[in-house]
């Protein structure tokens, strides 16, 4: 059993790496034939950092060598993007700007590349599976309201509850070793046990108690999420799109679509008009983790994950987007 939970891990672990690096290839991909069909290309990549573009030779060479057929699809996609938007080629472009891998301005929010001229165009690159919701934001749970809504009081109410419900948690935790709550702390009890502080490593009857933990969780969010929408449509509305992935109105989202093998290659471009909507709808928590809120063109996914380890309360809240127009 420790063997195959050795290998199911070092094999997420892989496919963590690798799409990584895809995502790093693909928005450098899409950046350089921007800037080649703009005639900036000996520019754009004069500005990279000699350790960055170091470290993206490194990546092609890695995913040529284990993974062909991503690095092809890759290599296509700037093609494809220059075939699919609309571009003006006498439009007096200057810079292109990659800014997935670290913010340059705060301004740029969720944009991968900014495209510079008289105005600015700001792109944001996704690489996903077909039929596969798409990651469009990740906050702590504990910051979430006031952050993203402005609800102060909402936000403590949550946070108190998070807390109580992280101690019910742990006295279950505990009870299922029979061991006081004083006698040792948290860390001490798993390694006295042999129990990863992973939460898909735990065995089935503990990953049970974990999960009534989540549920608690995501209840709590989903009766949150349905008052503040019964409270104003409108203001819920504004306030969701940065969890949808546009916090920038001027935003467009390229999404690149894969099968199994990356044999095809299909791309859709949203922009903020997506978010147009006459009916908004949350629907009933699914399982332990997630509920979805409905949009006329879109599906959002609110889904509760610890911060890699179970051992504190602290959690994420997982935001991701499937767009209905896409087969």
């Amino acid at each position: 059993m420790g063997q195959l939970q050795n290998k199911t891990t070092l094999q997420k672990s892989k496919n963590s790496f690798l799409n990584e690096i895809r995502g790093r290839l693909l928005e450098f991909s899409c950046a350089k034939a921007f800037a080649s069909f703009y005639n900036v290309e000996f520019e754009f990549l004069e500005s990279l950092d000699l350790n960055f573009i170091s470290e993206l030779q490194q990546y092609q060479d890695y995913l040529k060598q284990n993974d062909h057929r991503s690095y092809r699809y890759i290599e296509n996609a700037g093609k494809e993007l220059i075939k699919k938007i609309e571009l003006d080629k006498t439009s007096n472009i200057k810079k292109i700007l990659m800014t997935g891998q670290w913010q340059i301005n705060e301004q740029f929010k969720e944009a991968d590349i900014v495209v510079q001229g008289e105005t600015e165009e700001l792109y944001s690159i996704k690489l996903i599976k077909k039929n596969s919701y798409i990651n469009s934001k990740s906050a702590g749970i504990k910051s979430l309201f006031e952050k993203y809504f402005g609800e102060v009081e909402v936000q403590r109410r949550l946070n108190q509850n998070v807390e109580l419900y992280f101690e019910n948690f742990r006295i279950d935790f505990y009870s299922h070793f029979d061991c006081p709550l004083d006698e040792v702390n948290f860390l001490e009890l798993i390694k006295k046990h042999k129990i990863s502080d992973r939460p898909g490593e735990l065995p089935s009857e503990l990953s049970q108690i974990l999960f009534d933990f989540y549920k608690k969780c995501i209840d709590d969010l989903h009766h949150h999420f349905s008052s503040l929408l019964k409270k104003d449509k409108e203001v819920f509305l504004q306030n969701i799109y940065p969890l949808v992935g546009f916090g920038n109105k001027n935003l467009k989202v390229l999404t690149f679509f894969h099968c199994q093998n990356f044999q095809t290659l299909d791309l859709s471009v949203h922009d903020w008009s997506i978010l147009k909507t006459s009916n908004v709808k949350i629907l009933p928590v699914s399982g332990n983790t997630s509920f979805l809120i409905e949009l006329d063109h879109l599906s959002l996914q609110v889904r509760v994950k610890p911060m890699n380890s179970y051992l504190a309360p602290s959690m994420k809240v997982n935001c991701s987007v499937k767009f209905k127009d896409e087969k």
